[in-house]
């Protein structure tokens, strides 16, 4: 895939499959945007850390080798966030970019 197409579409269909098998091994997903948007919507199930503070709060995220799905409003901060955790040495990090992009149940 392209980089115009990452950036800009297909992701979608990308992810699908890499959240569901995250899921189903039990993936911890992490809605990164602020608290305010997190209230008004959400992933059931998701947790709160805004990508400000995710490497402040990595015992919040899980295990390092336990995957991680992150998602956020349009795929800018899932992205950095992204970045932090791998960083931080996360091996399963699934960013799924904007919450529309989220699979459905």
């Amino acid at each position: 895939m392209g980089l115009f197409q990452q950036l800009f579409g297909g992701k979608k269909a990308d992810v699908s499959g890499r959240v569901s098998a995250a899921l189903a091994a039990g993936a911890t997903v992490v809605d990164v945007r602020g608290a305010h948007e997190f209230a008004g919507k959400h992933v059931p199930g998701a947790i709160n850390i805004p990508h400000t503070e995710i490497g402040a709060n990595l015992g919040r995220v899980g295990p390092k080798d336990s995957p991680v799905v992150l998602y956020c409003r349009s795929g800018a901060r899932s992205g950095m966030a992204a970045r932090v955790l791998r960083g931080a040495g996360y091996t399963d990090v699934v960013d799924v970019g904007a919450m529309s992009n989220f699979p459905k149940a």
